[in-house]
């Protein structure tokens, strides 16, 4: 999968077409920008979750190989979707999603399908604005979900991220992105996902942008726990490389475990074209 990722991103680097700036800067953090009223684009992210794990409360002393339990098991996700710009200040998507895993983990299957709204509350058409505000909202239906695990089936999930950037959203600029998940499961186990992206991304060339960013999300209710059953909290910090050029944008890059309960590295691989 990463193999189609770097040969997407050649592709991209030796396209001729007029340089643009890139739309999407980070991996993880939500930016300010939209496509325009009337645009269409579909955009992909390749991701994997590099195996990482932790002492297991159930350690037999007899068996060493019991001393260190998963907390997370490696998997590729492929996200997929179509993007619509409604009007002036509104983009809409419908994402579906695929998670590839061994098949003890469940394999390879489709996890969930959403219906989101990404709403500019600036006015787009003032290039010189230096502070923007995007509102995200959105509703995941979820199908056979890792976060489902502990969750009655088919419990959805709903989304909402408030997003505030800082400087040229076509150049140079820095965002922070606050968001809530709520999984929509009211009997039992429920899930709450809060997440906090920060990061800043500073332009190198007409077609080139270098980032670094801080993502952390925090689960609670215990639908999302580790192997002691605590609520998994996971933190991370990694570069990122952004190129643009015509119609279509990349960036490319990972996310780095800061904790121990946190998976080692999480390189992602976005790709969009415009048509």
């Amino acid at each position: 999968m990463f193999r189609l990722a770097a040969v997407l991103f050649l592709c991209l680097v030796l396209s001729p077409l007029r340089a643009e700036a890139g739309r999407r800067a980070y991996l993880f953090t939500w930016d300010t920008e939209a496509v325009n009223k009337g645009d269409v684009e579909i955009e992909t992210w390749l991701w994997g979750r590099i195996l990482v794990q932790a002492p297991n409360p159930a350690f037999d002393p007899t068996d060493p190989a019991s001393k260190r339990a998963l907390v997370a098991p490696g998997a590729a996700w492929l996200w997929l979707s179509p993007i619509y710009g409604l009007g002036d200040h509104i983009e809409i998507a419908f994402p579906w999603e695929a998670v590839i895993q061994p098949a003890a983990a469940g394999g390879t299957r489709i996890t969930n399908f959403t219906a989101e709204a990404r709403i500019r509350t600036y006015d787009p058409l003032d290039e010189e604005k230096f502070f923007r505000n995007l509102i995200r909202i959105g509703y995941q239906q979820n199908f056979n979900h890792p976060d489902n695990a502990k969750l009655a089936p088919f419990t959805p999930w709903v989304h909402l991220n408030i997003v505030n950037s800082l400087g040229d959203p076509k150049g140079s600029h820095g965002t922070l992105d606050v968001g809530a998940q709520l999984a929509l499961n009211f009997v039992g186990t429920f899930g709450i996902r809060q997440t906090v992206g920060l990061a800043y991304t500073h332009k190198i060339a007409d077609e080139w942008r270098l980032t670094a960013e801080y993502y952390h999300e925090l689960n609670f209710g215990g639908a999302i726990t580790l192997p002691n059953g605590n609520n998994a909290y996971f933190f991370y910090a990694g570069p990122s490389v952004g190129f643009s050029r015509g119609r279509v944008w990349a960036t490319l890059g990972a996310m780095i475990g800061l904790t121990p309960d946190t998976p080692r590295v999480m390189p992602r691989f976005l790709f969009a074209i415009a048509i």
